[in-house]
């Protein structure tokens, strides 16, 4: 009885492992793309997402790479949830693990963000950016830090490729990440009779909007060092701009604004941030 129990929960383990994000090990595919994420797959036109052979575990991986398209090149993101929207959790969760592979061509990175809600609100974020090719599998753990002790509800996860430097760079055609067997395990916690210390914003940082594409809106996260006067704003490719975000004094800190372009047409946008002596310009798409 013992042995047939142990043999029953051997079986069960790999389930136990990736139950937490939505398949999370990239088994099962539809029409070409992973169920339950959403890709930046266009039908008929370009796929830069695919599922090989070459996993981690299981019978298949997922794959990234930047190829040419007919408004040149393309680069690959990934984001949990049919609709780009994350997946429900219940728990503080401390720490995401996956395993990958990377081809870096002129110094392309590889980037995995992740953000936890409550409520709509951002609560938790981690992420990692890599620079380096790996060949075989490596493993990847990202921490997971909290700004309040409150249990997120949402967890969004985003994976892309990305240029050489944070000017926006389109990276280069022959970049690609292979991943496979995401995870989250643990449990954080404050310290019992303390409450948890704010993550302390030390530089400026713009976030790559989420989700990209969207449609019709979307989230853009930043961080300030300092009290600033802060202008956010969005453009069209022409340099007219559609929307202003954020025109205020802001203490430091980290904050997230919403964009929605529902009265805009399909394409390309700019959005810009300003705080002090920083600017940073990141470009988002919409498509309807």
């Amino acid at each position: 009885m013992k042995k047939a129990l142990l043999l029953l929960n051997l079986f069960l383990l790999p389930l136990t492992i990736f139950a937490q994000i939505p398949n999370g090990g990239f088994e099962n595919w539809t029409n070409g793309n992973p169920d339950q994420w959403f890709t930046t797959n266009i039908p008929l036109l370009a796929q830069n997402v695919s599922s090989v052979t070459k996993a981690h575990s299981g019978s298949y991986a997922l794959k990234g790479e930047v190829v040419n398209s007919i408004g040149g090149l393309y680069p690959p993101m990934i984001w949990t949830g049919s609709d780009a929207t994350g997946f429900s959790v219940n728990k503080r969760y401390a720490k995401f693990t996956s395993y990958y592979q990377f081809n870096s061509v002129s110094s392309d990175r590889f980037a995995v963000n992740l953000i936890l809600y409550k409520g709509g609100a951002p609560i938790g974020a981690g992420g990692a950016l890599i620079a380096s090719s790996a060949s075989n599998y490596t493993q990847l753990d990202i921490p997971l830090e909290y700004y309040s002790t409150d249990v997120p509800d949402t967890c969004a996860i985003e994976v892309m490729v990305i240029g050489p430097d944070d000017s926006n760079t389109t990276p280069h055609l022959g970049s690609y990440f292979i991943l496979d067997d995401l995870s989250l395990s643990g449990i954080a916690t404050a310290v019992e009779g303390k409450t948890e210390t704010a993550v302390v914003v030390n530089d400026y940082k713009l976030d790559q909007n989420y989700p990209n594409p969207f449609n019709p809106s979307t989230k853009i996260s930043y961080s300030i060092a300092k009290s600033s006067y802060v202008s956010l704003k969005v453009y069209d490719m022409l340099g007219n701009v559609v929307s202003t975000l954020v025109n205020e004094v802001k203490p430091a800190g980290s904050y997230m604004a919403s964009f929605n372009g529902s009265n805009l047409p399909s394409g390309f946008y700019l959005y810009e941030l300003r705080a002090g002596d920083y600017s940073m310009t990141h470009k988002m798409l919409l498509l309807k």
